[in-house]
């Protein structure tokens, strides 16, 4: 999981696939403005006088994003299908996102080892099967939008990390006096259920009180008044039917819990 910052993105292609690959950083660039990827790297990225082959391998370990642009020259490249391929699916394993894009018909995904990952365009229809090319690189895109934000990067990733959890709301006594009306016995009661919640906000609290079905009101919160609060238990030597004994009206406080 990454901490809200953009993904590193690499471009796996076949040079004879150029005009694709610049339609697509083209259209990549909504991604990278929205701060959910970095400008993605491809061997052009490489200086003058580098070693190619390193740059390669170092950027495509780094990558949180990894694109293969499908196509019958990508398949007849002996780099990216001996190299680049392998080591993509070694690292899908180990959790990076692997996405290939169908560029051209006659390209079967099985039959290149890549059967198991989640390709783009939807339903694999290639980019050059659209009537309007724009369309295809549009479902690309939101589906690595969506990728994208499932795993946690971008700037709205990293506000809600910010955020912390969600704290739970204060719990509200005052259903307490409909249970009837006997004030003096209902304040210490309340003021028990305060106290011993204040600790652990989460942890739910039920209150056990022993006693026939038919116990009235009053005679409950009296006998409530004076009980230990703790998490539920039966005592030893006990059995589960003793549940069955609890006074009806003891089931209302099962609401009171924070979680």
């Amino acid at each position: 999981m990454s901490l809200g910052r953009p993904a590193r993105v690499f471009l796996s292609y076949s040079h004879r696939d150029m005009d694709f690959l610049e339609d697509l950083r083209r259209n990549l660039a909504t991604l990278k403005r929205g701060g959910l990827i970095e400008a993605p790297w491809w061997d052009g990225d490489v200086e003058s006088g580098g070693k190619w082959k390193t740059a390669i391998s170092e950027n495509l370990e780094k990558a949180d994003l990894i694109l293969l642009l499908l196509s019958p020259n990508f398949a007849d490249s002996d780099f990216c299908m001996d190299f680049e391929v392998p080591r993509s699916l070694e690292l899908a394993d180990k959790g990076r996102i692997v996405v290939p894009i169908i560029l051209t018909p006659n390209v079967t995904l099985k039959e290149l080892g890549l059967g198991e990952l989640q390709a783009l365009p939807k339903q694999l229809k290639p980019v050059t099967e659209f009537p309007d090319p724009e369309k295809a690189y549009e479902e690309v895109v939101q589906g690595l939008r969506k990728a994208l934000l499932e795993r946690g990067y971008g700037a709205a990733a990293a506000k809600q990390q910010a955020a912390g959890p969600i704290q739970a709301a204060p719990p509200d006594l005052d259903f307490l006096p409909h249970l009837c009306d006997r004030t003096k016995q209902i304040l210490p009661l309340k003021e028990k259920l305060r106290n011993f919640i204040k600790d652990q906000p989460l942890r739910p609290v039920v209150v056990i009180v022993h006693g026939d079905s038919e116990e009235c009101h009053s005679r409950f919160v009296d006998r409530l008044g004076r009980v230990e609060l703790s998490p539920f238990s039966l005592p030893a030597g006990r059995s589960r039917d003793t549940r069955s004994s609890i006074c009806l009206t003891c089931r209302m406080l099962t609401r009171f819990c924070t979680s």
